[in-house]
């Protein structure tokens, strides 16, 4: 009985079929976390009592280390200012607030503090021709 072994080609075939995030996809996920950052930057102009300092895309996704299996979508937010609760579980409620305040047309099960970050649940229809639910969690590191 001989072994059968194998290939880079095979390997890099698995790879491309169950492992690796395509491209397209990957830009997809990327333009809704954009959308979302820029409607909250609207609201956030909009409500200067909002002290927002950056978002930005953090996590596998803005590394380019995504699998295929993505099913969240990090998005760093840095707060501070002197009304900006300083512990963890006040200030997930404050920012899940907003959110929901500058995403009025969610539903208030789309908007839900956890232990460390507030995900926002999104329906967005992928490349593939698929709808998927994508888990937006924003990520909240305090800062002075």
């Amino acid at each position: 009985m001989s072994r059968q072994h194998v290939d880079h080609r095979e390997i890099a075939a698995f790879a491309q079929d169950k492992v690796n995030l395509p491209k397209d996809w990957a830009d997809e996920y990327r333009a809704q976390a954009r959308r979302l950052r820029e409607r909250l930057e609207t609201y956030l102009d909009e409500h200067p009592d909002f002290s927002l300092k950056r978002m930005q895309l953090s996590g596998s996704l803005a590394k380019g280390t995504a699998l295929k299996t993505l099913n969240d979508i990090d998005v760093a937010c840095y707060i501070s200012g002197a009304n900006a609760p300083h512990e963890i579980s006040t200030l997930l409620d404050y920012l899940a607030e907003r959110l929901r305040k500058a995403f009025p047309n969610f539903t208030a099960d789309q908007v839900k503090p956890q232990t460390y970050s507030v995900t926002v649940c999104v329906f967005r229809k992928i490349p593939d021709s698929y709808f998927t639910k994508s888990r937006t969690g924003i990520s909240v590191n305090t800062g002075q």
